[in-house]
């Protein structure tokens, strides 16, 4: 009896199945490029000449302050619960520095520690604070401030400034 010769790992179905999946992940952790960030949009918007209205100002959010620990446990004991709670919401975390980084899209982050070592809160910087995190060490205790964006592996927060 004549054995087949095995196929490629790239020619497989659950090869490219498990691709697009990471694919759909990387994607849906993105922020959208608005179109407002342009320079074409940008030099639109400054030749308006149409008067601009006051709007009056939204009333200031409540700081939401929890430590890294805290916040990790409560998505890993109920994400819905959690989601209300802190997604959308601005957040203060404090914690211990578990790693300094740039995700797959170059975009710069620092992860806290929380109970579990593989995984805990990832808190992704804002453009002017990539230069910052240059300064940070593992082990470091820090204090950021952002928006609570849910939950994927790690407890995510966008926006990231840091606080202390």
């Amino acid at each position: 009896m004549e054995t087949k010769p095995k196929k490629p790992f790239y020619k497989v179905w659950w090869f490219w199945a498990i691709v697009v999946v990471v694919l759909i992940a990387i994607g849906s952790s993105a922020k959208p490029q608005t179109p407002t960030g342009t320079p074409q949009a940008q030099k639109e918007a400054s030749t308006t000449t149409e008067p601009k209205k006051e709007v009056p100002a939204a009333p200031k959010e409540a700081v939401i302050k929890t430590t890294a620990t805290e916040l990790y446990d409560a998505y890993d004991a109920n994400q819905i619960a959690a989601d209300e709670k802190y997604k959308g919401k601005t957040l203060e975390i404090t914690g211990t520095i578990y790693s300094i980084g740039k995700d797959v899209l170059n975009s710069p982050y620092v992860q806290l520690e929380a109970k579990n070592p593989l995984l805990g809160v990832q808190c992704y910087l804002s453009k002017d604070e990539a230069s910052k995190a240059a300064t940070l060490q593992k082990g470091q205790k820090v204090t950021l401030k952002g928006r609570g964006d849910g939950k994927i592996l790690n407890a995510m927060v966008k926006d990231c400034v840091i606080v202390q």
